[in-house]
């Protein structure tokens, strides 16, 4: 029963949404002040609503067991593992194993959405895994392998589904310049290796 009403709620704050925005296409051709105003405010409303039913499960308190153990940077951004982190990968058929002193952001959200989706949460130690591997590219591994990777992971540790997959979309469509970069300097470090 809890489930059902919170789809129905989100299904309801989705239609007012949806109403918010009808009322604004209806502005742009037949254009009244009021009418752009109950627009502009039920689709607001809608807006803060679903933000609320979605973001619901992230703002359950982030117990020990869900983060490995870490050491705050004085950069006050980034964190260094103190524990190795490990996960077997389905999709890889093999395990991942992050070594300890590894530093990791978290989930790299820019800064102007972190009212809606902080660095941390239950998409925490999936995100871990995925800074691991995009700064080390394993061979064999591509940048589509590591973000599958952190989609098949992240339902494991409580995230919520709509969350796993505005997480993956986002790396799967932003991410190419963190992979290239990542791949220049690994370029870069090996030329120096053989010298």
């Amino acid at each position: 029963m809890k489930h059902l009403l919170a789809s129905h709620g989100v299904r309801g704050s989705l239609l007012s949404v949806g109403a918010g925005i009808a009322g604004l296409l209806h502005l742009l051709f037949v254009p009244s002040m009021p009418a752009g105003l109950l627009a502009l405010a039920g689709l607001a409303g809608g807006l803060w609503s679903l933000y609320g039913r979605l973001t619901a499960t992230q703002r359950v308190a982030i117990t020990p067991e869900m983060l490995p153990a870490l050491r705050p940077l004085p950069d006050g951004k980034h964190w260094q593992l103190t524990e190795e982190v490990r996960y077997h990968s389905a999709h890889l058929r093999q395990a991942i194993v992050v070594p300890v002193g590894f530093v990791t952001d978290f989930a790299s959200v820019p800064w102007w959405l972190h009212w809606l989706y902080s660095p941390w949460g239950r998409y925490g130690v999936p995100a871990i895994i995925h800074d691991f591997l995009y700064r080390t590219q394993p061979p064999g591994i591509s940048k589509g392998d590591a973000d599958r990777v952190f989609l098949d992971a992240m339902p494991k540790w409580g995230t919520h589904p709509i969350t796993t997959q505005l997480m993956w979309r986002a790396v799967d469509l932003f991410g190419a310049t963190a992979w290239e970069e990542s791949a220049t300097r690994l370029r870069g470090a090996a030329c120096l290796t053989k010298s």
